[in-house]
């Protein structure tokens, strides 16, 4: 996800590139088809901001208009833990794990 260009814009006015329209669409497509009832992305924190949010949208609207209105998208960053609380706030994804660095620099879940 890194070398994809997923769009551009600050956050509250992001413009989704074809890439990040068509990973929703994937997306999209298993909810649908599989009947699944959450995600977990492990990709997100390689995503700007501003493109983390537009998917936790385009997949929180889809899930509801599914009848899901429980659906869980989360993401996995194994990096602090303020991070993980940040990124909830800024993209509206339901969870994130983030660890917590021992004073040994072993990390602990």
């Amino acid at each position: 996800m890194k070398d994809i260009r997923l769009g551009d814009g600050p956050i509250d006015d992001y413009f989704a590139s074809p890439a990040l329209v068509s990973l929703c669409q994937a997306y999209k497509f298993w909810i649908a088809y599989a009947d699944v009832d959450g995600f977990r992305v492990d990709t997100v924190k390689h995503m700007d901001p501003g493109a983390a949010r537009y998917f936790a949208s385009v997949i929180h609207e889809f899930a509801q208009r599914n009848g899901k209105e429980n659906f869980l998208p989360d993401r996995r960053d194994h990096r602090r833990r303020t991070r993980a609380f940040n990124t909830l706030e800024l993209t509206g994804l339901d969870a994130a794990l983030g660890s917590m660095t021992s004073p040994t620099g072993w990390s602990t879940w």
